[in-house]
């Protein structure tokens, strides 16, 4: 079986505070967590913690004010901003882009509504964005006018970041004195959010928590700096505090009406985003029917994401969950006629660019990434393989009773990523 870091926790601690410090507490010692965290229910403060990975260098460390790259948490921002120049009546949610930018392809077709809800049709990501540093939001915009749409706008929800460089271009075109004014004076400012702001326009950001990940060797190593010198749109940083704030005027209307808010939950009713790149992790939760907040922000990207945002709400609502342990798998023999069965080629359902090859040589199975690069995964039984022992992620493959093969699924960075096999 895969191996696994979790365990049912039976005889877990009496109070959802000391529950939760611990599973953190865990998560830090095992070198699954480093960053802040906060718990709110139902108007009580459950958790505020602090969580150092121990015995590590002092650059990794943070505590309780220090700033961190919230990533995609950062759309939340570009999502208030559109709501609120709606409000403003200086744009519609269902104007054209055609409207702001006027050559800008299917413009007429694609409304502020779609690239809003992830339905626009823009791929994922900007083609060769790997050795993009510092772009322009103009010229991004210019790049992403070269993508070919993946679908009819409004007919598919995928998640796509370039439909978020328009958007942001659309905030700018639209406020008076532009995106980066807007956000400041209109949202950042009236919230109180004196430590959040976008990092490529900082020269020195005190307290500033550098990324780290792990390295080919499975060492604690900070990223290299164009993982924080990022092109994309809102590549801004914030503190816990600053976004407890955040969170806890969302509703409030006293900058956006309460209704006009509205837009900003999901079909659960929560306002949910998650942000990771190297280095970095953050999660935005706030839930106003449930009245739960969990905002989590760190400077390590090797954390089990899934599992940790699945298991927090349970902690909080009393319901079995599971505490992280050690991880040591071992790999088993099986036959070479059961691995050449996952051979093939498989598309990223998530990002339809990236792509990866399952080849087998000498009896081991390989994984090839789009620039060539292998990776050897041991198997520890007949569908799940590993490369790292210590570590709960690898490759897992699932029979397909559509084209009676098998696809493959990807465990990484703390995420389960289903793939398509090309035919």
């Amino acid at each position: 079986m895969l191996g696994t870091p979790w365990t049912l926790h039976a005889q877990a601690p009496a109070s959802p505070h000391a529950r939760l410090d611990e599973y953190f507490q865990t998560l830090a010692t095992l070198q699954q967590f480093n960053g802040n965290v906060l718990v709110l229910s139902q108007g009580q403060k459950l958790l505020r913690g602090t969580y150092n990975i121990p015995a590590q260098s002092d650059s990794l460390r943070v505590g309780p004010g220090s700033c961190f790259i919230i990533a995609s948490v950062s759309k939340l921002f570009i999502k208030y901003a559109v709501l609120l120049l709606a409000q403003q009546g200086r744009l519609s949610l269902q104007d054209p882009v055609s409207r702001f930018i006027p050559d800008f392809p299917r413009g007429r077709d694609i409304t502020v509504a779609h690239l809003l809800g992830h339905q626009s049709g823009l791929p994922r990501e900007l083609q060769g964005r790997e050795q993009l540093e510092q772009v322009s939001l103009a010229r991004t915009v210019e790049l992403a006018k070269q993508e070919q749409l993946l679908f009819e706008p409004g007919t598919r929800t995928q998640y796509s970041n370039v439909g978020f460089f328009v958007l942001h271009r659309l905030v700018d075109l639209a406020s008076p004195k532009g995106y980066a004014a807007f956000v400041q004076h209109d949202i950042l400012r009236p919230f109180g959010m004196k430590h959040t702001g976008e990092y490529n326009a900082a020269r020195r950001i005190p307290r500033f928590a550098y990324g780290f990940d792990t390295d080919a060797h499975h060492r604690i190593r900070p990223v290299d700096a164009i993982n924080i010198n990022r092109f994309e749109t809102g590549n801004y940083y914030s503190t816990l505090d600053d976004l407890e704030r955040f969170a806890a005027g969302l509703f409030s209307g006293k900058v956006l009406r309460a209704d006009a808010a509205q837009h900003l939950l999901n079909a659960d009713g929560a306002v949910m985003q998650a942000g990771g790149r190297p280095g970095y992790r953050a999660y935005f939760y706030l839930h106003p029917a449930k009245q739960l907040t969990f905002l989590l922000v760190s400077n390590y990207s090797g954390m089990p994401v899934e599992k940790v945002i699945k298991d927090v709400p349970a902690i909080v609502a009393g319901e079995p969950y599971q505490l992280p342990v050690a991880v040591n798998r071992q790999a088993v023999a099986v036959p070479e006629a059961v691995l050449q069965r996952y051979t093939g080629r498989f598309q990223l359902e998530a990002d339809p660019a990236q792509v990866f090859e399952i080849r087998v040589e000498a009896g081991q199975l390989l994984l090839i990434d789009k620039a060539g690069d292998k990776a050897v995964f041991h198997p520890d039984s007949e569908t799940t393989f590993f490369d790292d022992p210590q570590s709960a992620e690898g490759l897992r493959f699932e029979p397909d009773p559509a084209t009676h093969t098998y696809r493959l699924i990807l465990l990484s960075d703390g995420l389960t990523l289903p793939t398509k096999r090309q035919l």
